[in-house]
């Protein structure tokens, strides 16, 4: 019996003859995602009301897009990510000068990573960065980023405190969890984002179905081709039946 490893050198060889490349576009900016879904911030008296401009069951889907971006911005390149939430103020909020609004990571699921708007500086505990974020009162769309397929999730504490992130005394802060999921943007097998799978996609999947670590987030998905959240064996003979059509 052929191994998989055995087989992957195989059909390396066979698109070496080919003139197999890997397909790579190339944009200015990343993509939101879709329309603009806001988490409102209102300071009524002394206490943090938090709010939602669109439907709270509703999960927003991280997406890889196969692109490469500019400056800061290329910390997206690889991954599936995601910026339509972003923090509003919903109505004039009024603090005295030496205070802000900070946001505070409270849970989050493993392997999300948080960018922040602009500068795309690692928030929210991503890459041993401080899990509190000062907002700067303006609309905040900050970028959420994953590798593998599956749900993700946040819980945010809202709340009034003093340049150095303490809370202050005589305000009540508030929480907030979103959601996302990565795995139906993805295409089964199409190891290149070109909607279509053919034999250039064959040496990508073999190689991340042995080791994953170096792959893409659209090959990571894609090569769950059984979309069973396991990348293994099994998912061979799916994409043989895809790649035959």
């Amino acid at each position: 019996m052929m191994t998989i490893r055995s087989t992957h050198y195989a059909i390396v060889a066979t698109l070496a003859i080919t003139g197999w490349s890997p397909m790579l576009l190339h944009a200015a900016n990343p993509s939101l995602g879709g329309q603009m879904k806001h988490l409102l911030i209102t300071l009524p008296s002394d206490a943090i009301q938090l709010g939602r401009d669109h439907d709270g069951a509703e999960i927003m889907a991280f997406a890889d897009y196969c692109e490469t971006y500019d400056g800061n911005a290329s910390v997206l390149d690889g991954t599936a990510y995601n910026g339509q939430y972003g923090w509003l103020a919903n109505g004039f909020i009024s603090l005295p000068p030496q205070y802000d609004i900070w946001i505070e990571v409270l849970d989050q699921s493993d392997g999300l990573m948080t960018f922040e708007q602009g500068t795309y500086q690692p928030i929210f505990g991503t890459n041993g960065s401080d899990t509190h974020w000062r907002w700067s009162g303006v609309m905040t769309h900050n970028w959420y980023a994953v590798m593998e397929p599956g749900y993700y999730y946040a819980t945010y504490r809202v709340y009034v405190a003093d340049s150095d992130g303490n809370p202050v005394e005589g305000y009540v802060a508030n929480d907030i969890t979103v959601e996302w999921e990565f795995g139906s943007s993805c295409i089964a097998a199409d190891m290149d984002c070109d909607t279509a799978v053919t034999l250039d996609d064959v040496s990508t999947f073999v190689d991340v179905l042995l080791d994953a670590s170096g792959a893409t987030a659209n090959q990571r998905c894609a090569a769950d081709a059984d979309e069973n959240a396991i990348r293994d064996s099994r998912d061979i003979a799916v994409f043989i039946s895809l790649l035959l059509g």
